[in-house]
């Protein structure tokens, strides 16, 4: 069985088209990066180190930004 892969359009376009039923939605369509292609341990630990380094500059950014708006209301806020 052969899977096709379509954008979002196309799959909305007809969703329930017998060629449309091998269809892989976006959102469940697998990522081409090392740890799926590669049996590399090596390429697996760059690949983990990089992933943890992105979540911690977006998790500083959410903190960062969390922060801000929690400064921005603080005078809205009227203590009890």
């Amino acid at each position: 069985m052969t899977l096709k892969i379509l954008d979002d359009e196309t799959f909305q376009q007809d969703p329930l088209d017998q060629e449309n039923s091998n269809v892989i939605a976006i959102e469940n369509r697998p990522l081409p990066l090392p740890s799926y292609i590669a049996q590399d341990k090596e390429l697996f630990d760059i690949e983990l180190r990089l992933r943890q380094q992105q979540a911690s500059r977006i998790l500083l950014s959410i903190r960062s930004t969390v922060a801000d708006k929690s400064f921005q209301y603080s005078h809205v806020l009227t203590p009890l």
